[in-house]
């Protein structure tokens, strides 16, 4: 693999692993969210699927939702959005309908089909001398389906710091073995030895940084 795609790999989860021990902490006061929607075929009401990803109570959920929104024919709606709340929920302790959910050590997945919700709006029916009438009531929006696995925010940064620390393994290591005169790959002492590493066969002045150290001349 090429070096500046390592770079870039190591970068990039040190970068998550700084970012997932910042929203670890937070998670205790605030709910963070990134979510993604498209909407899908068909009308009245209106299918729409949900992608997200939830910070809350030391633990990070990813899950996909279903849900049925009346809205007019053209709606679209926002596809990245970012949202924040002030009490976050556990998966654990979110109440569910008509689903399941399993727990074992901090991970966790649930599956729940709430139905239709309870949410109506109320609407004033005139007649033709504009005399009110009875209310009307409509459903806004329900969810269909919710599937969702979590696990606790120290597992996520442990992952996310995989990389970064072997990096810095391999390049303490190499700077070490850099100033006993060995090989950085294979740890083979060079002295004496020509251009190549006589144990891997790696080029001395690439491993090094240093000009070959020329083989000892035996005595004629």
């Amino acid at each position: 693999m090429k070096r500046w795609v390592v770079n870039f790999l190591v970068g990039l989860s040190l970068v998550m692993f700084v970012g997932v021990c910042v929203l670890w902490v937070r998670s205790y006061q605030w709910m963070d969210e990134v979510r993604w929607k498209m909407r899908l075929e068909g009308w009245a009401p209106v299918p729409v699927r949900t992608i997200y990803i939830r910070s809350a109570r030391g633990s990070v959920e990813v899950g996909t939702s279903k849900e049925r929104r009346f809205e007019y024919r053209e709606w679209r709606p926002r596809m990245w959005n970012l949202e924040q709340g002030e009490q976050p929920i556990h998966p654990l302790m979110r109440p569910m309908e008509n689903g399941w959910r399993k727990k074992y050590a901090g991970f966790g997945m649930m599956r729940d089909w709430p139905g239709e919700a309870a949410v109506y709006r109320r609407i004033n029916s005139m007649d033709s001398e504009g005399v009110q009438g009875p209310y009307g009531t409509y459903s806004v929006s329900h969810t269909e389906s919710l599937v969702s696995v979590w696990a606790p925010s120290w597992f996520v940064a442990v992952i996310t710091a995989v990389l970064p620390a072997k990096w810095g393994y391999v390049w303490l290591r190499g700077n070490r073995r850099k100033k006993r005169g060995r090989c950085v790959r294979c740890g083979y002492d060079l002295r004496g030895s020509g251009e190549n590493c006589p144990e891997c066969g790696t080029a001395i002045s690439k491993t090094t940084g240093e000009t070959p150290v020329p083989r000892s001349r035996e005595p004629s």
